[in-house]
C-alpha cells in the first residue's frame, strides 16, 4: 500500500493565525468554543480548492474574533490593575485632589503646639511637611496609635515634654471634656484632647491619655 501525502500551501499570514488559534486553543480549552468548519473531508474525497479556501476564510474569521476577545482581556486587565493600584495606594479625594494613606502608621511628629491647631485639616497639612511623611500622611487617628504600638512603631517623646508624645484625634466626644480641643481650635484649660503618655513604673509604656489644650504637644503624623 502506497501512502499519498498532499502538501498544502498558505498564505504566511494565515499560517501565523492558524498556530496562534492552534496554541492559544490548548491553552485556554475550558474557555473558548472552537469554530467548526463549512466543509468536513472523509477519507477518500476528493479535494476541491473553492472547499478548501471556505475553511480557511471560516478559520480566519474564528482567529480574527480570537484575536478581538483576547484584546478585550487585556483592557479588562490593565483596568483591573489600575483599580488594584488605587485600592493599594492612598486615597485621592477627587474634588480637592488631597491623598489620604490608609492604613497608616507613626511617621513623624510637629513641633510642639497648644490644642489651637486650627481644623483637622490644617493638622494634616503640617504633618504633610513633616520629614519622612509626606503628601498621604495626616494626624494620626486612635487606632493608628495602636496600629503603631502593636507592630513596634517607636514614638519619641520630646525632650519637652518627656512624659507625653503628642496630640492624636478620636474624632469623638469622650467622656471628661475630651472633644479633640473642639476640632483642634481651642486652647483652653477646660477642653481636653488626647494625647500618648509615656508611663510605667519600669520602662516607659504608650499609652492613651488626656491633656488640657492649653498644654503644647507636637502633633502626632500617620502615613
Amino acid at each position: 500500500m502506497r501512502e499519498l501525502v498532499i502538501r498544502l500551501t498558505v498564505p504566511r499570514t494565515l499560517s501565523r493565525r492558524l498556530a496562534a488559534l492552534i496554541g492559544v486553543s490548548i491553552v485556554c480549552l475550558g474557555a473558548i468554543v472552537f469554530a467548526t468548519v463549512p466543509n468536513v473531508f472523509a477519507s477518500g474525497d476528493p479535494l476541491s480548492s473553492s472547499k478548501m479556501n471556505q475553511n480557511f476564510a471560516s478559520l480566519d474569521s474564528a482567529v480574527a474574533m480570537l484575536n478581538t476577545q483576547v484584546g478585550g482581556m487585556g483592557t479588562q486587565l490593565t483596568n483591573l490593575g489600575t483599580r488594584i493600584a488605587a485600592l493599594e495606594g492612598p486615597y485621592v479625594n477627587p474634588k480637592t485632589n488631597k491623598q489620604y494613606s490608609r492604613d497608616a502608621v507613626y511617621c513623624g511628629s510637629t513641633s510642639a503646639v497648644t490644642g489651637a491647631i486650627g481644623t483637622y485639616a490644617i493638622a494634616k497639612s503640617l504633618c504633610e511637611s513633616v520629614t519622612n511623611c509626606g503628601v498621604a500622611a495626616h494626624m494620626c487617628t486612635a487606632d493608628e496609635i495602636l496600629r503603631s504600638t502593636a507592630m513596634g512603631v517607636a514614638i519619641p517623646a520630646p525632650a519637652s515634654s518627656p512624659s507625653g508624645c503628642g496630640w492624636y484625634s478620636t474624632g469623638a466626644s469622650l467622656g471628661g471634656g475630651n472633644k479633640d480641643c473642639y476640632g483642634w481650635m481651642s486652647a483652653s484649660s477646660s477642653e481636653l484632647g488626647s494625647i500618648l503618655t509615656l508611663n510605667g513604673a519600669s520602662g516607659l509604656v504608650p499609652g492613651p491619655g488626656n491633656s488640657p489644650c492649653n498644654v503644647p504637644y507636637p502633633i502626632l503624623c500617620c502615613l
